[in-house]
């Protein structure tokens, strides 16, 4: 998806997956071309792309935006998004203002929204079936917004199966798939030592690791 110029855009509960391989340029799910065009309305989406590895200037994306500190145009909204990249070899949750985002935070830093988005898999049925998992836990389960019934265009989703006005599903498919545990911290990385770096014997430090809350409840003050 890229948009550029036009009117106000209301862009809601879409399912978008691209996975193209050996592509030597960059691309992305979903890209918003212009900050002076429409007021664009970014709502309730999946944006996977699970492009194989890349290198060089060759990149992928779930979501670009052309500048920094803003999503778009005054008045343009981007939240409760699924910004999933398949694969980290030059792969990247969000491109904004020129610059690559290398995390969901990163991403929220740089563009001021997407408070709501997350960046997991959503765990589609198959790589050519964009509905949701039966079985597999995924983030899209009750993690939308109706915007206190802002959204009142989009009362099915894609099969015309009627969705929750309190607590939709992200992204095109609505129904009753299984939830992320509700508590569920992930170690992502462990920062020191650096992965293959040593300490010397007998020299004090203390041990850093990054972590990610994959879960649906936030967490503070972790012992």
């Amino acid at each position: 998806i890229s948009l550029g110029h036009g009117g106000t855009i209301a862009i809601d509960f879409n399912s978008v997956r691209i996975a193209p391989a050996g592509l030597a340029c960059p691309n992305t799910a979903f890209e918003l071309g212009t900050q002076t065009g429409p007021v664009v309305q970014v709502r309730n989406n999946i944006f996977a792309n699970f492009s194989g590895a890349q290198t060089g200037a060759a990149r992928h994306y779930a979501m670009v935006v052309p500048g920094s500190g803003v999503i778009g145009p005054s008045g343009t909204v981007s939240n409760y998004i699924l910004l999933h990249i398949g694969n980290a070899t030059n792969g990247y949750p969000g491109r904004a203002g020129g610059v690559d985002r290398a995390t969901i935070g990163d991403w929220q830093a740089a563009t001021a929204g997407d408070a709501g988005s997350r960046s997991e898999n959503p765990e589609f049925a198959s790589s050519s079936n964009l509905h949701l998992s039966t079985v597999m836990p995924t983030p899209a389960e009750s993690q939308g917004s109706m915007y206190a019934g802002a959204i009142s265009w989009v009362a099915d989703d894609v099969d015309g199966q009627p969705r929750s006005m309190s607590k939709p599903d992200v992204g095109a498919d609505e129904g009753p798939f299984v939830r992320l545990p509700w508590l569920d911290l992930t170690a992502q990385s462990v920062d020191l030592p650096p992965p293959g770096g040593t300490i010397a014997a007998g020299v004090p430090f203390t041990p850093r690791a990054t972590f990610r809350n994959l879960g649906g409840a936030p967490l503070a003050a972790v012992p």
